[in-house]
């Protein structure tokens, strides 16, 4: 994992991208990666958080937590809009 984060930052910088593209592009990594984790073995849990995480990164107010990692209020309010923006088809929250 560690080592395609390395590649991709590379080739970010190699291709041109703002420090923003990086940022986000690693956040989600890291997220996507964490999420699924959660799913387990439940493949439409997968699916639903590759389909979603952006949009769902962005109604949470991702960038917010930038810098503030250690403020409590800001990480909770994050986690608080982020895990239910995930949906299944039917609706239903996906944690």
């Amino acid at each position: 994992m560690k080592k395609l984060l390395y590649i991709s930052i590379c080739v970010f910088i190699l291709a041109g991208c703002s420090e923003y593209d990086v940022e986000e592009f690693i956040f989600r990594t890291l997220v996507e990666y964490d999420l699924k984790e959660d799913c387990g073995d439940n493949d439409e849990c997968k699916q639903v958080v590759t389909d979603q995480i952006k949009i769902c990164m962005e109604q949470a107010g991702w960038r917010n937590i930038l810098g503030n990692e250690e403020d409590e209020k800001v990480m909770q309010g994050f986690i608080e809009k982020f895990h239910p923006c995930f949906k299944y088809k039917n609706g239903n929250s996906l944690f």
